[in-house]
């Protein structure tokens, strides 16, 4: 469009747009000529980026699959027990190894079996407050009630089993409601209550009547029978007298009878024989009068709500972390017993806690197997308490009302030492210790390979090059010691696979180059000028910009150096290898064609492994880490270095100097030479268009002028021949 717009109306007859166009003609098609060479530089980029991914991707994936020692040389490990599942790897000798599987490893792993009992908000209640205290009373933001207490339950069918199994210490019941025996003590409830309602217990030392009243605490005499130990469980205990014990209580009686005054009363814990047999005739004969009382009975009076309620340590053999609970986050905040498994879960240790609230068990494990690695769990005292919380003995009969059993590789194993089972003949499970710590371990793996023995944290060790996983003991049914056989073999059939794939791989990434380098421009097909493009549907643009785009590589330097260094590569002998077996040829493959196909003879390939187990290996993958000197510098030699070595290392060379050819990426602000031609035409398409657009100004404002003075002549015209006429 001219400069005015409007042409045409002096009636000259002069097409200006036309005019204009042929004047910009020649100024266009030098435009056109450099888009088309933008265009071009724009396509050979692209080609470029398509050939680093392709050779990137054989590179980085392909190619170092064939580089492994366990693909190149890879080993057959058999097991003649199912115990002992074995792998090796490529450095493994062909050989038999002898392998016992002694003990396996284990976690440590606390899993609760009893149902927790709940004094407030209903059987199925989550809340710590309705579990860990039997009632409270919260006044202002003081605290009182009681602590809950250990459960327990009658064990056993004769005379001397009345006692409470489940406990270490021997829990005494009574018929009457204001006494009962624990912990070496008598305690008598008083009348009347204290300031806060509670009832008053007196407690007299171990050895005094709590019959008498109180205050008066005579002295605790002998007993005028033997006196019967019964281990805290009341099954396969004895009769002693004067240090001596009698399995027989006559026997034992006799011996009193003989000498009365040397009788010794034994450890006030247990009573009289005939005691207990009185007091176990008397529960038979007024079972609903009689009520179940615990070893413990531990109040929290005047408490602070914001006091620590609740506490203990917890560690996993390395670090370790602590729960702490106030009256106020129990009470007032509502922590559930899956809020302790979630704040456990926080600490950052390796311990994993979880509340299975079907089952209504708690359970802690370790992740690490091993004897190093742990569950500590460490309770406090309640001496010099100030604020009337009972925070040590709250957590620890908690603690024990889970029920804990140490699972070992699926064994539950419970409390040890003289309390380890009950008077049925059951395992207790765990009790935990005020002020101190509570310990259980994992275990370690002992396995025995070639007379050798080896302990590790998990069930898996390699020796050699021989990975052993242990799944079970070696030892059959009886007990007996069992030796497993593991024999290494070579597997021939999976390394004659992978050099399979690699003369496949290899020859598809050498043909699609060769199909890149070969290919010719056809020079009938040029790239489009804008103006064509105007003129053509779109399909009809594809197809031309598809002809058109062929040949942008046609014996690329870049592209035939690649190509050759490839061929050169997997053809070269490999130096420094005492083998008959040191190249490609030697172990059957050829090259066919002008192009450098490779082709395998498997006949040969199974020859040379069968004479030399490392052949594949070596001619492929081998690194040779050999160096030569190079214009005065050391480089490595690559001639000691297995096929597939060199080609990564041609290959990541390749990408480099395509990089530095033609970038990395479809930008072109990045440094390289394509694109520092890209930009300078750019540059100067961008002037020249600017120039262009003065140009056609010009021509415009000529003809502009031109048509002014032809309206002005022809006015003139028109009057002269009027002024004859």
């Amino acid at each position: 469009m001219g400069v005015n717009g409007i042409y045409g109306l002096s009636g000259s007859g002069m097409d200006i747009e036309s005019l204009v166009k042929v004047g910009m003609m020649s100024k266009q098609n030098e435009y056109d000529k450099m888009a088309q060479k933008y265009t071009k530089n724009e396509w050979m980029k692209a080609d470029y980026l398509e050939l680093s991914s392709t050779i990137t991707t054989f590179n980085n994936s392909t190619l170092h699959d064939y580089k492994l020692s366990s693909s190149m040389n890879a080993k057959i490990a058999e097991s003649s027990n199912s115990a002992v599942k074995v792998t090796a790897g490529s450095s493994a000798t062909n050989m038999n190894h002898t392998v016992e599987v002694e003990s396996l490893s284990a976690n440590a792993y606390l899993i609760g079996t009893n149902k927790l009992t709940r004094y407030n908000g209903g059987s199925s209640s989550i809340n710590l407050a309705d579990v860990l205290f039997s009632d409270y009373v919260v006044e202002g933001d003081k605290v009182r009630g009681h602590v809950a207490t250990v459960s327990s339950n009658i064990q056993g069918a004769d005379a001397t089993s009345y006692t409470f199994g489940k406990m270490t210490r021997t829990v005494q019941v009574t018929s009457d409601d204001s006494r009962y025996k624990a912990d070496n003590a008598y305690w008598q409830k008083q009348t009347g209550t204290d300031g806060n309602g509670n009832p008053i217990w007196t407690s007299y030392a171990a050895g005094t009547d709590p019959t008498q009243a109180p205050g008066t605490e005579p002295a605790y005499t002998a007993t005028s029978e033997p006196q019967y130990i019964s281990n805290g469980y009341g099954y396969g205990g004895y009769w002693t007298y004067n240090g001596n014990n009698y399995n027989n209580q006559n026997a034992a009686q006799t011996v009193y009878n003989q000498d009365v005054a040397n009788w010794k009363a034994t450890d006030p814990t247990y009573l009289a024989w005939q005691a207990q047999k009185n007091l176990y005739d008397d529960y038979n004969a007024n079972t609903s009068s009689w009520r179940q009382v615990s070893d413990t009975l531990e109040d929290f009076s005047n408490a602070d709500m914001s006091a620590t309620a609740f506490k203990f340590t917890i560690g996993d053999g390395t670090k370790s972390g602590t729960i702490s609970y106030t009256y106020d986050q129990l009470i007032n905040g509502g922590k559930t017993l899956n809020d302790l498994a979630s704040d456990i879960n926080k600490l950052g240790l390796n311990i994993r806690a979880s509340y299975d609230v079907g089952h209504d068990q708690f359970s802690l494990y370790n992740k690490e197997s091993g004897e190093k690695n742990t569950i500590e769990i460490s309770i406090g005292t309640d001496e010099g308490t100030s604020t009337g919380a009972r925070v040590a003995h709250t957590t620890k009969n908690f603690l024990d009302n889970l029920g804990f059993y140490q699972s070992v590789n699926g064994q539950l194993e419970g409390q040890t030492g003289a309390a380890s089972t009950n008077a049925s003949g059951q395992k207790n499970s765990l009790l935990f210790d005020l002020g101190g710590t509570t310990t259980k371990t994992g275990r370690d793996n002992e396995i025995i390979i070639d007379g050798v023995t080896y302990k590790e944290s998990s069930n898996k060790v390699t020796v050699d090059g021989v990975t052993y996983t242990a799944l079970d003991t070696t030892k059959d049914a009886d007990g007996n010691r069992r030796i497993a056989t593991v024999t290494i073999t070579q597997d021939t059939d999976a390394i004659i696979d992978k050099v399979k794939s690699f003369v496949s791989d290899y020859n598809k990434l050498l043909s699609s180059l060769y199909e890149k380098y070969d290919e010719k421009a056809d020079s009938n097909y040029k790239p489009l000028t804008q103006s064509q493009k105007d003129s053509m549907k779109e399909d009809q643009i594809e197809k031309w910009e598809e002809k058109a785009k062929k040949g942008m590589l046609y014996h690329d330097q870049t592209l035939g150096k690649i190509i050759q260094e490839m061929r050169s590569a997997v053809t070269s002998k490999v130096e420094g290898l005492d083998s008959n077996y040191n190249s490609i040829f030697s172990l059957g493959i050829s090259t066919t064609g002008l192009k450098g196909q490779l082709v395998l003879d498997e006949d040969k390939l199974k020859k040379a492994l069968s004479e030399d187990s490392e052949a594949v290996y070596n001619v492929f993958a081998k690194l040779g880490n050999q160096t030569k000197t190079v214009n005065g510098q050391s480089v490595e030699d690559t001639s000691y270095n297995g096929i597939a070595q060199r080609l990564g290392d041609i290959l990541t060379t390749a990408t480099r100097n395509i990089r530095t050819r033609a970038g990395s990426s479809a930008d072109i602000t990045e440094d390289s030479d394509l694109n520092n031609l890209m930009r300078n035409l750019q540059t100067r398409m961008s002037n020249f268009k600017r120039m262009m657009n003065s140009f056609e100004d010009a021509l415009y404002k000529k003809y502009d002028k031109m048509e002014s003075m032809l309206a002005k002549l022809g006015t003139q015209l028109s009057f002269v021949m009027g002024g004859n006429s």
